[in-house]
Order: structure tokens, then C-alpha cells, then sequence
């Protein structure tokens, strides 16, 4: 164990002890556990309120629960070789890479006070079984455990190996979790939200947690072998009228899709990318993202860092010279993971640009034999036309302490009264009716 973590010093019970060792490639072949994922559009069902009903983490050891030990390390630099190692031979997603957090931590963060609490399970032989990446944040008076990520990270989960993960229900991940306060620092509230119900196609069992809810969906696109084949499975009249308007660009300039592959070449779509998108933010009354401590610095260092590795993808369509759209994303293992487009205003947003390079990105991928084009949180409507499946994404808020079960009750309280307003026409006009206006800004304290 490296310096500075700390272990529990002894295995939980089961009778279930033998997951046999770990793989040993990086391409992780299909293993038992996994979950196959159809073309079919699953159901978009209504999300609930992401608060728990009540409760508390159970003490009792799930007979299920494997035999584990369990290491806490409170420092990337402590964890980064386990890290690495679980992240080359279990299923995990991209935003749970080592890379990814801990160039998070080091811009955002540290700024917004996170101290990590990075959670490694193992089996008694001493091979990673999951890697979960908490951190602890004070919050309305309160200490939040929380993980690693922030707003910058779509999906929460841990890393997990397939066979450990097909052993654990939801009793055993309760069990699991109880364990794990046990080796952290007090908290008031477990927040963990944005979990995927499935990790790569394997089951998460910590999105079916005592009280978790489906809180919102992930879009998600099966990429095919042919672009035509792709197009076979959309709508028709969609990709015609796209089509019309890539004639209107061809008239207006040769277009390209351009990755950015050179320190000169990140340069010059960042500073579109970051143009466009704070118009864009202004345009709706939205914050800049970007005015956020640290979060320019993260999209920059991801950016430069992995320019040459491919993980960071930052890309631009451009007409002639102009830029018209970008988009900062990832590509990690099957999948294209569509994170942050923008796109020119006036003529070029009517010519539908950032459409173009999406299409652009969608035959690049299926070129790679890249299986998955993920459009990851959000119900925008855009996404319905693209994808051929969604991905429940649940939470759970449960208070540990008598403060952290009142901050919890008045969460379930103003989930219950949002969940009330979003099925009623009439509530959400009275509240938009009570909402400032776009743009409005409050006065600072004197």
C-alpha cells in the first residue's frame, strides 16, 4: 500500500470469495456480466426527484457481499498506479479515467475545496475489484460526500471489473457503501448523482442503491458499419434536408472537418470554441461557464495534454477559412462522447453548421469502427433524431447525521414541489411568471 492511504484490516464476510484474477489485456474482451445494448429506443420515462425517501446506510453485511478489503487514498499521486491499472482492465467510462479527474482536481477542484477520498476495493489476493473517486466538500454548512468531477463530468460511477460487478446487488452495494463511511472522515450527506444504470454494458449496482431515483437520461447512437446504414435507421426527411444544406455550404466555400492535432491548431479552435460558446451562453441568459474559476483552464490543459493521444478531441468545421462550428469531446475505448458543440451565428446557424459536424464526427467514428456515439445527459429534442437508445441516469441523496436527514427532507420537500410544477401548464407559468428575467443579474452584497 503506498504512503499516505489507509486500509480496512480485515475482509467482509461471504461465502461467495473466488472472482478469479483480473484480465490481463487492455481491450478487455466480452465477459460474463455484461449487458447487451439493442437498436430498440428505450422508454424516456419521467424522472422523479433525485432525493431519497428516507433511511439510512445499513450496518448488517449483505450475505452477498464479497470478501473485500478496502483502501482509501487521499491524494491522485497516492492512487494513480492502482488507478491506472483498474482503469486498463475494468469497465469504466471515460470521465473516470485518471487523466480526466485529476487534471479536474488540479483546476476546479482544489478551488472548490474537494479533498479526495479515492475508494479502492480489492479482493484477497490484492487485485482492484472497483475503484470508486470520491471526494468530501463542505456545502451550506454541511460535509457532502460527493464524487470526483463536478459539473464538467456527465456520468458518475465507479471502475469496476464485470465479474465483481455482476455479484453485487443492490442489499450488497448498501452493504458495500456502509463499509466504506466506515474507513472515511464523518459526513453529513452521501450525494452521489448522475450514475448510469450500466457501466460500459456492464451493471451498475450502486444506481440501484436503497432510495436511488432515475433522475434524467443519456442519448446514445449505435454507430453501424456503413454511414448509409447509419442513415437507414433515421429519419429520411432529416437527412435530406441536411443534405440541401451541405450543397448551400459547398456553394459558400469547400468545407473541412479539421481535429486538432498541432499546438497551433488547438490554439485557433479553442478560441473559436470559447468565442462561440460564450455568445451562445449569453444569447440564452445563461452564466459564462467559462467565468467559473478553474473551468477554462480545464477545457485548455485537456485540450493541449491529449492532442496527440486522441482522448481529448477538439474539433472545428470550417467553410473556406472560417470556423463555423466546433466541439470539445472525447473518444475513450467504443465511444465518441459528444460533450460541449458550438457553432457561428446569423447564416451559418441557419445552414445548420453544428449539425454538419456532428454528421462530420458520426462518419469519422464509423470509419474507426467506433461502436457508440454518445450524447451523453440532456433531453434536448436534437437528440431523438440521433440516437437509438437512452441511458437511465439515477441518484441518491441520503442524510448520515440528524443534520444531514433535515438538509435531506427539505431536498425531498422542493423535489417533490419542482416534480409538482413541471406537470402542471398552469404552476409553470405562474413561475416563470415569478422567475427574473433573462439576463438579470443581482446586485453584489455591500
Amino acid at each position: 500500500m503506498q504512503r499516505g492511504a489507509t486500509e480496512s484490516c480485515a475482509f467482509l464476510p461471504t461465502a461467495r470469495r473466488d472472482f478469479g484474477s483480473a484480465p490481463t489485456s487492455s481491450t478487455r474482451p466480452e465477459r460474463p456480466g455484461r449487458i447487451p445494448i439493442g437498436e430498440r429506443m428505450l422508454p424516456a420515462e419521467d424522472p422523479g426527484t433525485f432525493v431519497s425517501p428516507g433511511g439510512s446506510w445499513s450496518e448488517a453485511p449483505s450475505p452477498s457481499l464479497p470478501c473485500v478489503g478496502i483502501a482509501v487514498f487521499h491524494s491522485f499521486g497516492q492512487a494513480e498506479a492502482e488507478w491506472r491499472k483498474a482503469q486498463d482492465h475494468c469497465d469504466c467510462y471515460g470521465f473516470q479515467t485518471f487523466d480526466w479527474l485529476s487534471t479536474w482536481h488540479e483546476t476546479i477542484g482544489i478551488v472548490e475545496r474537494i479533498v479526495p477520498q479515492i475508494v479502492r476495493v480489492a479482493d484477497a489476493d490484492g487485485s482492484t475489484l472497483m475503484l470508486l473517486p470520491l471526494g468530501i466538500q463542505r456545502r451550506l454548512g454541511l460535509s457532502h460526500l460527493v464524487f470526483l468531477g463536478g459539473g464538467t463530468t456527465d456520468y458518475n460511477a465507479p471502475i469496476i471489473r464485470a465479474d465483481f460487478a455482476a455479484s453485487l446487488d443492490p442489499d450488497a452495494a448498501d452493504a458495500l457503501i456502509a463499509r466504506i463511511l466506515k474507513q472515511l472522515p464523518d459526513v453529513d450527506v452521501v450525494a452521489l448523482d448522475r450514475m448510469p444504470v450500466v457501466i460500459d454494458g456492464v451493471a451498475n449496482a450502486l444506481a440501484h442503491l436503497r432510495g436511488a431515483e432515475h433522475v434524467s437520461n443519456a442519448w446514445v447512437a449505435t454507430l453501424g458499419e456503413t454511414f448509409a446504414d447509419f442513415k437507414k435507421r433515421r429519419s429520411a426527411k432529416f437527412f435530406k434536408k441536411a443534405a440541401g444544406m451541405q450543397r448551400r455550404l459547398a456553394e459558400m466555400g469547400a468545407t473541412e472537418l479539421c481535429l486538432a492535432d498541432t499546438p497551433e491548431a488547438v490554439a485557433d479552435i479553442m478560441q473559436a470554441f470559447v468565442r462561440q460558446k460564450r455568445r451562445r451562453l449569453q444569447e440564452i441568459g445563461s452564466p459564462d461557464l467559462f467565468a467559473r474559476p478553474g473551468h477554462l483552464r480545464f477545457y485548455k490543459a485537456m485540450a493541449e495534454r491529449h492532442r496527440d493521444t486522441g482522448f481529448i478531441q477538439l474539433s472545428a468545421l470550417r467553410v473556406g477559412e472560417t470556423i463555423v462550428a466546433t466541439h470539445w469531446g472525447m473518444v475513450f475505448r467504443n465511444r465518441i462522447y459528444w460533450l460541449m458543440p458550438t457553432y457561428e451565428t446569423g447564416e451559418w446557424a441557419r445552414l445548420s453548421v453544428g449539425r454538419l459536424l456532428m454528421q462530420r464526427l458520426v462518419e469519422w467514428g464509423i470509419a474507426r469502427r467506433i461502436k457508440y456515439f454518445d450524447l451523453t445527459i440532456g433531453d434536448e429534442e436534437y437528440k431523438r433524431l440521433w440516437a437509438d437508445h437512452t441511458m437511465p441516469l439515477h441518484a441518491c441523496v441520503r442524510g448520515v447525521t440528524v443534520r444531514g436527514k433535515v438538509y435531506q427532507a427539505i431536498r425531498l420537500t422542493v423535489g417533490h414541489l419542482k416534480a409538482l410544477v413541471a406537470r402542471s401548464e398552469r404552476l409553470r407559468s405562474i413561475a416563470r411568471g415569478l422567475a427574473p428575467p433573462r439576463g438579470f443579474r443581482r446586485p453584489a452584497a455591500e
